[in-house]
């Protein structure tokens, strides 16, 4: 089997195994414990849970760099259900030692609400970053969306989104999932509860790329083929939907959880490739 395939050449039965990573990964529960012990002791400057929305978790976070870097949209992944902003310090201060402004967002998460509902809550938070740069203590001017995982669908999502195209001056998406129609098939969906309709309309490949916005796909080498293959296949829709140009880098040796540590090190291959992007 090549490093990478579509879902859809799969048995039904195999889809958990490649769109599941706490199966893909053995030690997934450690890891996310690691980071969230160690981002709690970070000592960083942030500025904590300005609140951009109505929603209960619709907060974000700004770690300064100078008013003149690039701003950066940090969306962290969970799969739409778990995780926190707080879990992430170590990866935005990661950016942001690459010399971003970096703001992470929280989202209210699945199923209090649905994909939709969740999308809709990420695009008023870059909304919001774009208005209020100037509060924020930010350069005003596009924005760069990094998104892991869930994250990552976020960050294609919105350069997709033709009201949010015009703030975007590139999105990373990072080891992201993009056809939401294999989560249906998944055990993911008990909490997500995509129907049929939704996981159509949420699928980023049914909706034109973001004309002219750049964008450098991130992806583990050791994450399961079908994963890489979301990765591979978004950068082919990108090219040939007429969206900016696509960077794919399959990084070896990382798996689901490592890769993100990997991108958002300034002083790691993958990182510079960021840091790279990010200064333009």
């Amino acid at each position: 089997m090549s490093n990478h395939v579509r879902w859809h050449d799969l048995p039904e039965q195999e889809i958990e195994n490649h769109f599941n990573p706490r199966i893909a990964v053995a030690d997934a529960a450690e890891r996310l414990d690691a980071w969230t012990s160690f981002s709690a002791t970070l000592d960083v400057d942030v500025r904590r849970d300005i609140r951009y929305g109505d929603g209960p978790r619709m907060t974000l976070d700004v770690y300064p760099a100078t008013v003149d870097a690039p701003t950066v949209v940090f969306i962290h992944g969970g799969y739409w259900r778990r995780l926190d902003k707080s879990v992430h310090v170590f990866a935005a201060d990661g950016l942001r030692r690459m010399g971003a402004n970096v703001v992470a967002l929280n989202y209210d998460l699945c199923p209090s609400i649905t994909l939709t509902r969740l999308n809709a809550e990420i695009a008023e938070g870059i909304r919001y970053v774009a208005a209020n740069a100037d509060a924020l203590g930010l350069r005003a001017g596009k924005l760069h969306v990094v998104g892991h995982s869930a994250g990552g669908h976020a960050a294609a999502w919105a350069a997709s989104d033709p009201d949010l195209a015009p703030l975007l001056a590139g999105v990373v998406p990072i080891s992201g999932v993009f056809d939401t129609r294999a989560v249906r098939l998944t055990s993911i969906n008990d909490d997500v509860k995509l129907d049929e309709g939704e996981a159509h309309r949420m699928n980023v490949f049914a909706r034109p790329p973001g004309q002219g916005i750049p964008v450098l796909a991130i992806v583990g080498g050791e994450e399961p083929p079908a994963w890489i293959g979301e990765s591979a296949g978004y950068c082919d829709h990108v090219r040939t939907g007429g969206g900016g140009p696509c960077h794919l880098e399959i990084v070896p040796g990382t798996n689901h959880f490592s890769v993100l540590e990997a991108a958002t090190d300034p002083a790691s291959g993958p990182g510079r490739s960021v840091a790279a992007f990010l200064a333009g």
